[in-house]
């Protein structure tokens, strides 16, 4: 396993002007029916002045990856809607309800040709900023034995999770309601920790109770 602790403030500093040379493709799963949060979908709940799924979007457009795909299903054009005029690419999976692993599929036929490298995030992360993006494109770029790059806060793992098109072949073979979690066993030797400086890698909105805390933190009214 690969380690690499960046210096945040002199990254901040420098923000690469988006001089980051790898071609990275998010992929943004959109597809799920939210059951965790019954009768509501958790992407679409308000965040401030908008869903929560464009906050998620709008700090992928703000860094240095090359195109954001997002990938609907169930409600797919209340999603649209809520991107309105934003420059992602929509792809329909009309087999969501088969599991994640038909999202991830049909996110990886749609790559643009070139892709590098390919970004899974989570449409329920908005705290995910652009620069923690940037950090873990930055750092994965310049280790070149590594083909999966996870971003860490204290120990603990979390999303968005980076990998080398190089593995597109075997995540066309997940199969059912799984994610690349595999891949990363798999891969253990070839996996990048990434330590970033604080916990927005961690925090997502699986559930109403991380919701109203989220929102807690942000001083925002609840929708």
């Amino acid at each position: 396993m690969l380690r690499v602790k960046l210096n945040f403030a002199i990254f901040a500093r420098e923000k690469f002007k988006c001089g980051i040379t790898m071609n990275v493709s998010a992929l943004v799963l959109a597809a799920g029916k939210s059951s965790r949060i019954p009768g509501r979908q958790k992407l679409l709940l308000p965040l401030g002045n908008k869903p929560v799924l464009a906050h998620a979007v709008d700090n992928l457009l703000q860094s240095c990856v090359s195109e954001v795909i997002v990938v609907v299903g169930h409600g797919a054009e209340e999603i649209r809607a809520a991107l309105g005029a934003r420059p992602v690419r929509f792809v329909f999976n009309s087999d969501y309800a088969q599991g994640l692993s038909t999202s991830i599929k049909a996110g990886l036929a749609a790559l643009s040709n070139g892709t590098q490298g390919v970004l899974f995030a989570l449409g329920d992360m908005p705290l995910v900023e652009a620069r923690d993006l940037d950090v873990l494109i930055a750092d994965f770029a310049r280790v070149p034995h590594a083909t999966i790059a996870v971003p860490v806060f204290h120990g603990r793992r979390g999303n968005p999770v980076l990998f080398d098109i190089r593995l597109r072949t075997e995540m066309f073979e997940l199969f059912g309601d799984v994610g690349c979690k595999a891949l990363l066993l798999r891969h253990v030797h070839e996996v990048l920790e990434v330590e970033m400086p604080n916990d927005h890698v961690l925090r997502d909105v699986d559930t109403l109770a991380a919701y109203n805390e989220l929102c807690a933190s942000m001083e925002v009214k609840r929708g």
